[in-house]
């Protein structure tokens, strides 16, 4: 686990995002914390330029990356095989809630759940997805360690899920 804690500018900017994503990638976690301008010619305060710096994103006039110290698979499926990109999306109203919850110092962790099945999702070949947030506090007192569900997804087992195993080249 790094030593990578949010700071207060992150906080301010999770509540202030107009969307929140939360991705893994190549052993990589980060939150994306967006402000959209929705086609209206938004004109944004010197607080939103300063706490939303990158301006390059595809969908998002601005954004922020906020790392996440900290990420764990468990895969139920008992297929072998790496995970090339995990994603998710949470609604604002239980972001911010969550976001409610942290503080500067904390150290925020993912725990991605693939294919936690019962028996008749796996009759009709769905899976069941499930993203949750873990907060520690920055005095690491396990006590303090604080479990969020961000997201859980059901659907079909297909290449839009929210757990995606990496595509091996075939030889």
């Amino acid at each position: 686990m790094s030593n990578e804690e949010i700071t207060h500018d992150d906080i301010r900017a999770m509540r202030m995002a107009d969307s929140v994503h939360f991705h893994t990638y190549q052993g990589r976690s980060w939150i994306v914390a967006e402000l959209r301008e929705y086609g209206l010619g938004r004109i944004y305060t010197a607080t939103e330029q300063r706490l939303f710096t990158d301006t390059r994103r595809y969908a998002a006039e601005r954004s922020r990356d906020i790392a996440v110290a900290d990420q764990r698979l468990e895969d139920y499926s008992g297929r072998d095989g790496e995970y090339q990109a995990l994603a998710s999306y949470c609604p604002k109203e239980v972001w911010l809630t969550i976001v409610a919850a942290l503080r500067p110092g904390d150290k925020l962790g993912f725990h991605w759940v693939a294919s936690n099945n019962s028996e008749s999702m796996r009759e009709i070949d769905y899976h069941h997805d499930q993203l949750r947030l873990i907060a520690s506090a920055s005095d690491g007192d396990r006590r303090k360690h604080r479990h969020w569900i961000i997201a859980d997804q059901f659907g079909p087992d297909n290449t839009a899920r929210m757990v995606r195993r990496e595509a091996h080249a075939r030889s």
